[in-house]
C-alpha cells in the first residue's frame, strides 16, 4: 500500500511537471508571438541629429511597449533602397515604416509635394504653417493613388541651400554649367533655369559623389550639412534659400491596424514627441550649425536682396507650371498653400 501511494504521488508529480513544462513553452511561444519587429528606413546617416531622433523615437516605443514593438532604424545606405523608393516599399510592406522627404517622392505624388517647391516655404516657421494646412489633401492624394500608408507625423527641414567645392558661388550667374545635386523634380527645374546641370541623388551619396567629381555642388539643409560633416569635402556655402524640405513619418496602414490599440496610441504619442523635437531643431540649430561650419573652414556667402527677389519671382512663375502638370488636386493644394502663407 505504501509503495502504491508513492507510485501515485510520483505519477501525479510527473504529470504536473509535464503540464507545467507545456504551459511554460506555450507562454514562451505566446510571448514571442506578441513581439513585433519592424524596420524604419531613413535617408539620414547615423552621424546626424535626425537619425538620432528617430532612434530616440524607436527606443521610447520599445520601452513603453515592454519590447512588444521593436523598431530598428536603418540609416542611409543600410538598406538596398533609395529615399525615392520609401513611399512604395512601405506601401507594399517590404518595410514597415520610413521617414519620407517630400522632395524625394515628387515622382510618385504631386499635391503633397507643394510645401517643398522652390521658394515656397524655406523657413521652419513657414513649414509649420503650410504642412498642417495641406494635411487633408496630402492624405487624400495618398489614398487616391493607392498608397497603403498612414502619416503618423510631419515636420519641416528648412533652409535647403548650396554647398560646394572649387570656386565659390557668390552670385546667381556662378551656377552656370555647374553639376549640382538635387533631390526633387522642381529643384531640378530651377537649376536648369540658372544654367546649371542638375543630378538627382540621395543625401548619403553626396560626399562620395563630390570626391569622385560627379558633382561640384549639392543642396541640403544647414543643420544636415554640419551634422553629416559635409565640411570634410565642401569648402563654401551659398545661402540662397532654395526651398524647405518636409518629411512625413509613414507606416504601412494594414500593419499598423494589426497592432493592439494601446500600442498604436503609444506610437502616435511618441511620433508627436518626435515631431516637436524636430520642430525645435529646425527653429533653433541653424545659427549654431553655421558657426560650426565656419569653424571647420567653410566660407559662407549670401545672395543680395535683389538676387533673392529675382529668384523668388522665377520660382513663383514656375508654380503654375508645376500645378498644371500635377492636375486639379495639385492646383487646389497650391491655392491652399498660397493662402496659408499669404502669397495671394
Amino acid at each position: 500500500m505504501k509503495n502504491n501511494k508513492f507510485m501515485v504521488l510520483f505519477v501525479l508529480l510527473f504529470c504536473a511537471a509535464i503540464i507545467t513544462g507545456c504551459k511554460g513553452k506555450e507562454a514562451s511561444g505566446s510571448e514571442a508571438a506578441r513581439t513585433v519587429r519592424w524596420e524604419l528606413a531613413t535617408h539620414n546617416t547615423a552621424n546626424t541629429v535626425y537619425w538620432r531622433e528617430l532612434v530616440a523615437f524607436a527606443d521610447a516605443v520599445r520601452s513603453r511597449t515592454n519590447g512588444t514593438l521593436d523598431i530598428s532604424v536603418r540609416g542611409g545606405g543600410e538598406l538596398p533602397f533609395r529615399g525615392s523608393e520609401f513611399l512604395r516599399i512601405v506601401s507594399d510592406s517590404t518595410i514597415q515604416m520610413a521617414g519620407v522627404p517630400l522632395g524625394y517622392v515628387s515622382g510618385d505624388v504631386d499635391a503633397a509635394v507643394v510645401p517643398s517647391w522652390p521658394m515656397m516655404a524655406g523657413t521652419a516657421e513657414k513649414l509649420e504653417i503650410v504642412l498642417p494646412a495641406l494635411k487633408d489633401i496630402t492624405n487624400r492624394e495618398f489614398a487616391e493613388k493607392k498608397f497603403n500608408v498612414e502619416i503618423i507625423c510631419s515636420y519641416g527641414v528648412p533652409l535647403q541651400v548650396f554647398w560646394g567645392i572649387g570656386e565659390p558661388v557668390t552670385k546667381l550667374e556662378d551656377f552656370r554649367d555647374k553639376k549640382i545635386r538635387v533631390f526633387s523634380a522642381e529643384a531640378s527645374d530651377m537649376i536648369l533655369l540658372l544654367g546649371g546641370n542638375p543630378i538627382s541623388m540621395s543625401a548619403a551619396e553626396v560626399i562620395p559623389a563630390i570626391q569622385r567629381g560627379v558633382i561640384e555642388i549639392a543642396i541640403t539643409g544647414v543643420s544636415y550639412a554640419y551634422e553629416a560633416k559635409w565640411y570634410d569635402v565642401c569648402k563654401w556655402g551659398f545661402m540662397l534659400p532654395l526651398l524647405g524640405n518636409a518629411e512625413h513619418l509613414i507606416v504601412n496602414t494594414d500593419l499598423f491596424a494589426e497592432l493592439p490599440e494601446a500600442t498604436r496610441k503609444i506610437v502616435m504619442e511618441e511620433a508627436e514627441n518626435l515631431k516637436q523635437r524636430n520642430i525645435n531643431i529646425a527653429m533653433n540649430t541653424i545659427e549654431d550649425s553655421l558657426d560650426g561650419l565656419r569653424k571647420e573652414g567653410v566660407v559662407i556667402n549670401y545672395p543680395t536682396d535683389k538676387e533673392v527677389d529675382d529668384f523668388t519671382k522665377m520660382a513663383h512663375e514656375a508654380w503654375d507650371r508645376y500645378a498644371a502638370r500635377g492636375g486639379p488636386m495639385t492646383q487646389e493644394a497650391l491655392a491652399i498653400a498660397k493662402e496659408a502663407l499669404g502669397y495671394n
